[in-house]
């Protein structure tokens, strides 16, 4: 913001035009893009208000922002929830060092499910914790993976291992299935 400013000062009311400009005025409210913490920002604090005629182009939205995400499969195979199967994205940030959070989306029509706990040196142990109440435990083999087209910041777990939970006896097996292989709505 500062460069428009400074451009409002350096050509006022008592200068010449600036050049490549037919007015001071219409040059300073121009829309400028600016580095910020290695971003580029979009100032337009100076712009004038758009009028009716002039429209902005939009990029296309993406049928499903998760799509390119790894899927998490579940099944309890003994215990008292025996045949219980979990299915739907997982996507998980780094938080610290070694410790991870996110979210599993599933595909049954349940809310998100908020994940929390470790990837480290191809361990992953982490805790799903259920909006009904308790947890699925789930430990074994996995590594984070980045997701070119996925949410900013945003990784898939590649990995298969033993779970337990929610209830005491409860045991089971996941796997995570890449996208491609995988037909979900």
């Amino acid at each position: 913001m500062w460069r428009v400013l400074r451009w409002q000062f350096a050509y006022g009311a008592d200068r010449p035009s600036a050049p490549c400009s037919h007015s001071p005025r219409r040059r300073a409210l121009r829309p400028e893009v600016e580095t910020c913490e290695a971003r580029c920002l979009l100032n337009a604090a100076a712009s004038p208000p758009l009028g009716a005629a002039v429209h902005a182009e939009v990029a296309p939205a993406r049928a499903n922002p998760l799509a390119a995400y790894r899927v998490f499969e579940a099944t309890i195979t003994r215990g008292p929830h025996a045949g219980t199967t979990f299915e739907g994205r997982l996507v998980l940030g780094v938080t610290g060092r070694i410790q991870v959070f996110g979210y599993f989306y599933p595909e049954q029509g349940m809310q998100r499910v908020a994940v929390v706990g470790t990837v480290f040196g191809g361990r992953a142990s982490l805790r799903f914790i259920l909006p009904e109440g308790g947890a699925l435990e789930v430990s074994g083999s996995g590594r984070l993976q980045s997701v070119p087209r996925g949410i900013p910041g945003g990784l898939s777990l590649v990995g298969f291992g033993n779970l337990s939970g929610p209830a005491r006896n409860d045991f089971g097996r996941w796997e995570t299935l890449a996208p491609s292989r995988v037909n979900l709505a």
